[in-house]
């Protein structure tokens, strides 16, 4: 089985639509004379208004209640799983655990303060 890019799927799935997407968006696009040249004026249709193209083909994907479905779970899992203290300090947690979470900063930094001294009294 031959893989198939999103192009080619709305090309002999949902012609029609396609088409009227890109004549509505007003951007010169001759009606094609086959699914390969309607492929290709969606390519160019992308490449043209990149994430608001992408966007606007989402709209008119035969299959985007099941993909909206799947979105939703994902976005529940994900916020789940935001409950902890990430690499630029947004902090989306309890003030307990960020109270924790501070002291073992301090007590880091306490460490640091000390093998300073540590290296310091040696010389």
């Amino acid at each position: 089985m031959k893989p198939i890019t999103i192009y080619e799927y709305y090309a002999y799935t949902c012609p029609q639509e396609a088409y009227d997407l890109l004549s509505k968006d007003g951007g010169g696009y001759q009606r094609p004379q086959s699914p390969d040249e309607l492929e290709s004026q969606l390519k160019d249709y992308v490449n043209k208004n990149g994430e608001k193209g992408l966007k606007a083909l989402a709209e008119i994907h035969p299959d985007k209640d099941l993909i909206k479905s799947v979105c939703e779970c994902s976005k529940n899992k994900v916020e789940k799983k935001e409950n902890f203290s990430n690499a630029n300090g947004n902090t989306n947690i309890p003030d307990s655990q960020a109270e924790q979470v501070n002291l073992a900063k301090m007590m880091i930094f306490g460490g640091f303060i000390l093998v300073g001294i540590a290296l310091i009294m040696k010389k």
